[in-house]
């Protein structure tokens, strides 16, 4: 990929001229907070509430389009073609299986979502981090409104419940938003009011966190970060964290070492405190209960995966179908199959494979650290679970997986003031 123009469609004058009056950064920062704002939210298809469609989903779409039209995103010819290719074999798969024995809306969303990563957009090293620290502010807000649950809590107001004004046919359905707590100061557990749930605002900070430490390691943004996160207790933001410190102890300032090592007696006092530190000792005594958090989004994943692999072999070639899988039950409540399960029982395991490089292709793209595309890697693949909540996809998608990093040039019409850095170092 010698030249970004090999991807543009063709503009005439005109268009040029607007693409110029486009600030890419700011359209992808404000479509990403309408989603993390509304993510709650989703358009029903009809009168039941098992059939609708997210609300991210439509906005994400709405921005690639818009931002494809304006000359600012283009087709990735490679992406394209492997995209096709699983696709075209998920649907070559099922095209003569009973309609009976799959449901086509499951794979008419999987094949949706994924098509997402098909567009791509150019980006300066320069504005990569600009977005990034708009994604840094992003995670310190959440952060703020998980200590708003912790005030309204403790001042017996109750946790503010975005539920309970929202028509239910327009919910995004599923979703364990109210997770009762243990610990006797709080009712539930933070969920930063917006969010899906108490673990996807935990993931959302810690993926703030790794951010903040990749490309920047302000001490007082990563102080803040890590002690909202601990007091969000939610583990799985804390399981990202460790999945990804290696990578981020390789990127660490000295000064961010001697700092970090400074402030660890007090965040420790302030996790003693919020009882975090209990709360961790708890949920590390339930692994391998029959219904803890742990076995559910780990081991019974792993049991199906297996067992589809050592199964028959036209399962092991093409799958159950897509939305066979039952979903999970724990003694509580439902729960979703992580996605390599899904696609390995559903799919099959060529589909699988194909779909794990093209995953794997997207979210490490050149130029960006790779442990912030293991942050949204992770979080979709291990901790989130749900092949079809694009919410999930979206996050790798803002994190790593739709840029292009590419230098400043003169001849590409990018804003006004990178254009002329170019201009200066091209003199230089």
């Amino acid at each position: 990929m010698s030249s970004i123009q090999t991807f543009a469609p063709h503009h005439s004058e005109g268009a040029v001229a607007h693409v110029q009056n486009i600030n890419v950064i700011k359209v992808i920062t404000a479509t990403a907070v309408c989603i993390v704002v509304t993510q709650k939210l989703a358009v029903p298809l009809g009168s039941s509430n098992r059939t609708q469609v997210a609300l991210a989903l439509i906005l994400e779409f709405g921005m690639l389009f818009y931002l494809y039209a304006t000359g600012r995103a283009f087709i990735h010819r490679i992406r394209l073609i492997w995209f096709l290719a699983i696709a075209g074999l998920a649907v070559l798969l099922n095209l003569f299986r009973p309609v009976v024995d799959y449901s086509p809306p499951a794979l008419l969303l999987f094949i949706t979502i994924l098509s997402m990563y098909v567009f791509i957009i150019p980006i300066t090293s320069e504005q990569y981090r600009g977005l990034m620290k708009n994604f840094v502010v992003m995670g310190m807000i959440a952060s703020g409104l998980v200590w708003v649950d912790w005030v309204t809590q403790l001042a017996h107001l109750g946790m503010p419940n975005v539920e309970t004004f929202v028509p239910k046919l327009f919910l995004y359905r599923e979703y364990n938003y109210l997770k009762q707590m243990w610990w006797g100061a709080l009712k539930f557990a933070p969920n930063g009011v917006v969010f899906l749930e108490p673990s996807h605002v935990s993931q959302f900070i810690g993926m703030a966190l790794i951010a903040e430490v990749a490309l920047f390691q302000r001490v007082k943004r990563m102080i803040f970060l890590a002690i909202s996160l601990l007091a969000s207790f939610g583990g799985t933001g804390l399981l990202l964290c460790v999945i990804c410190s290696p990578l981020l102890l390789f990127r660490l300032k000295p000064v961010a070492i001697f700092a970090g090592l400074v402030a660890l007696p007090a965040v420790l006092v302030v996790a003693l405190q919020l009882g975090v530190l209990d709360n961790i000792a708890r949920r590390s005594g339930e692994i391998g209960g029959k219904n803890a958090s742990a076995t559910i989004r780990f081991v019974l994943p792993i049991e199906a995966a297996t067992e589809a692999l050592t199964g028959p072999m036209d399962t092991f070639l093409g799958g159950k179908g897509p939305g066979t899988m039952p979903k999970g039950l724990s003694a509580t409540a439902s729960f979703a199959w992580a996605p390599y399960a899904k696609l390995i029982v559903e799919y099959g395991f060529p589909v699988f494979v194909l779909w794990i490089g093209f995953l794997l292709y997207c979210n490490f793209p050149r130029g960006i650290p790779a442990v912030i595309g293991l942050a949204g890697f992770t979080q979709f693949f291990l901790l989130n679970g749900s092949l079809g909540v694009p919410l999930n996809t979206i996050y790798c998608l803002l994190l790593a997986g739709s840029y292009l990093i590419v230098r400043p040039r003169v001849d590409f019409k990018l804003e006004p003031e990178i254009s002329s850095q170019a201009a200066i170092r091209s003199q230089g």
